[in-house]
C-alpha cells in the first residue's frame, strides 16, 4: 500500500493493540480501513506485490488471524453501524476462506479453534460456515484420501508388478558350474 506520510499519521500508524490481544495479523487491513475513513483509495488492477505462503507465517495461524479480524470488525463496526451489512458480509467471507485453507492443508484441529470463537460472538455466521463449508468441504476431502489409500492398496506392489526389473527366471535355482 502506497499512502501518504499525513493518512498514516491520522490512522495512528500499524496498531500494536491486536498484538498485545494475542490477535496479531491484521494490523495492515486495520490500517487500510482506518486510512480509508478520511482519505480516498484507488485500486490498481494488477498485482504489484506478491505474498509467500510459508507454513510458519504468522498468517497461517488461522485462529489468531480470525481473532485479529474480529476485532478489527468490532472496532469498523463501532464507528461505522451503517455499514453493518458489508462488514458482516466481510467477516463471513473471511471466515468461510480461512476455514477452506485449513481444510485443504490438512490442519483439522484449527475447525474448533474457527469455529467456536464464530458460534460465541457471530453465531449465523458460525452456522452458515459449519454448514456451507465444514460440513460440505470436509467429508469431501476425507472420502477423497481414503478413495486414495484403497486404491493405492489394491495396486500390487513394485517387486510384484510383471515385467518391472525382471532379471533372469526367479523360479529355477542358479545352475552349478560344470566344468
Amino acid at each position: 500500500m502506497l499512502v501518504r506520510r499525513q493518512a498514516l499519521i491520522d490512522a495512528r500508524g500499524f496498531e500494536s493493540g491486536l498484538r498485545a490481544a494475542g490477535a496479531e495479523g491484521c494490523e495492515d487491513y486495520l490500517l487500510s480501513c482506518r486510512v480509508a475513513e478520511r482519505f480516498h483509495f484507488a485500486v490498481a488492477a494488477e498485482h504489484l506485490v506478491g505474498y509467500r505462503d510459508l507454513p510458519r507465517n504468522m498468517s497461517s495461524n488461522r485462529p489468531r488471524m480470525l481473532r485479529s479480524w474480529m476485532l478489527v470488525f468490532a472496532e469498523m463496526l463501532g464507528r461505522h453501524p451503517d455499514r453493518k451489512d458489508l462488514l458482516t458480509r466481510g467477516l463471513r467471507d473471511y471466515s468461510r476462506r480461512l476455514v477452506r485453507e485449513a481444510v485443504s492443508a490438512d490442519r483439522y484441529g484449527q475447525l474448533p479453534r474457527l469455529l467456536l470463537p464464530l458460534f460465541r460472538s457471530h453465531p449465523r455466521i458460525g452456522t452458515q460456515v459449519l454448514l456451507n463449508d465444514v460440513l460440505v468441504l470436509l467429508p469431501r476431502r476425507l472420502l477423497g484420501r481414503l478413495l486414495r489409500v484403497l486404491r493405492l492398496m489394491g495396486r500390487p506392489a513394485m517387486t510384484e508388478r510383471a515385467g518391472r526389473f525382471v532379471v533372469g527366471v526367479v523360479d529355477e535355482p542358479p545352475r552349478a558350474h560344470e566344468g
